[in-house]
């Protein structure tokens, strides 16, 4: 029940900010922590998102990570990344469904 809501308040809220997705991820596993974020289409082809860690990230300093997604087609994208501690990351992605 507590998702259900979860998922109608996350999904007011993005349409009231205009935003395609807004996401929550606390999992709690691996290297990334729990996330916050949010993003939008600026264009058809490109997404821009912007995430924080809440779970304290790196040496007790939360990390923020701004994501730009470009679409070559429908299946397949090039994703940068800057974090706030400096480093960038580069990312393929391929999506096929069968």
């Amino acid at each position: 029940m507590a998702a259900g809501a979860a998922a109608t308040i996350r999904k007011e809220i993005s349409q009231s900010l205009g935003l395609e997705s807004l996401g929550f991820d606390l999992s709690g596993v691996g290297a990334g922590g729990n996330e916050v974020g949010f993003g939008r289409y600026v264009t058809q082809d490109v997404y821009v998102s912007a995430s924080q860690d809440v779970s304290g990230g790196i040496n007790g300093t939360p990390a923020r990570k701004v994501t730009v997604q470009y679409y070559l087609m429908r299946w397949l994208s090039i994703s940068t990344s800057n974090l706030s501690d400096g480093s960038s990351e580069i990312s393929i992605g391929l999506n096929k469904q069968y």
